[in-house]
């Protein structure tokens, strides 16, 4: 089972040369080299200084659109750099969606045991900065934010499958999980990322640098962004941390344990060849999950 879906288009150096010349002429001589791709988007960069982003899906393309209308709106509060959009590129006959061209930011995505104890602080802060209440314009999404009781099918048949295989499910992450979907969702709505993992982070010698990927920036529970304590920190003296900088409550920390019991099955489904660290990380999310719950930190 690959992570990654099949690419509705096929994009590479030469077709984003020709968007260039047509859209941004005054880009057009600048180097282009392919660095990634992910579930929803192709990620190019343009020079030393900034990236492009286009669209792999038809079902990914209106993320770009979030990104284009509301990056640079909240980027001015937030404590850690985010990529802001320079140029909007529009649909055309060679491409039929919208696409980014944005700042690119240094760093190398916390995809292991990378960060140092100071950066527990510093994302709980950048958390708190970006979980201010959403206007009523900000977008909705169906998957992220949302009470935890409408994933709670996916979320459980994923974990009975992996039951069968050799990633460890506890009863520890078992019960937490039912215990989030009982807890009140939060009636604030803030504004999230969505997907904030090991991929999605940024970090520079061990600290915390940037987030990047604000495709699924949205209005909902602060829970969802609050998850990624178990993606990011393999300590459990830094996730007690960051929840306690946080300032989080009982009924938060236990939906964001929910939330990360969902992104952590989520991700231990995948043997991808494509992302071999997702599966890794989704199992120790798992693992963490379990730790903390046996030494009652939580």
């Amino acid at each position: 089972m690959s992570i990654a879906p099949l690419a509705d288009i096929f994009v590479d150096e030469s077709l984003v040369q020709v968007l260039l010349e047509q859209q941004f002429p005054s880009l057009a001589n600048t180097s282009l080299a392919l660095v990634g791709q992910g579930w929803d988007n192709y990620m190019f960069t343009l020079g030393s200084e900034l990236a492009v982003r286009l669209p792999r899906r038809t079902i990914s393309a209106k993320l770009i659109i979030h990104e284009q209308n509301n990056v640079n709106r909240i980027s001015p509060n937030l404590t850690l750099p985010t990529p802001l959009v320079v140029e909007k590129g529009k649909p055309s006959p060679v491409f039929p969606w919208h696409w980014n061209i944005v700042r690119w930011l240094p760093g190398l995505p916390v995809l292991g045991d990378s960060l140092t104890s100071v950066s527990a602080p510093i994302w709980a802060e950048f958390l708190r900065s970006l979980h201010v209440s959403a206007p009523d314009d900000a977008p909705a999404n169906p998957f992220r934010g949302v009470p935890l009781m409408e994933r709670q099918s996916a979320v459980l048949d994923r974990l009975n499958r992996l039951g069968q295989t050799k990633v460890s499910v506890s009863e520890e992450v078992k019960t937490a999980w039912l215990q989030a979907v009982r807890t009140p969702h939060s009636v604030v709505s803030t504004w999230i990322h969505g997907d904030l993992h090991g991929g999605n982070v940024l970090c520079d010698k061990g600290q915390i640098s940037g987030a990047v990927d604000w495709g699924d920036i949205c209005s909902g529970d602060p829970a969802t962004d609050l998850a990624s304590t178990w993606s990011l920190f393999s300590g459990a003296e830094d996730r007690a941390k960051v929840l306690q900088c946080y300032q989080a409550d009982e009924c938060l920390i236990a939906r964001s344990i929910g939330w990360a019991v969902l992104f952590g099955s989520m991700l231990s489904m995948s043997d991808s060849t494509d992302h071999p660290r997702y599966a890794e990380m989704g199992a120790n999310i798992l693992d963490r999950i379990t730790a903390d719950i046996q030494r009652s930190d939580f």
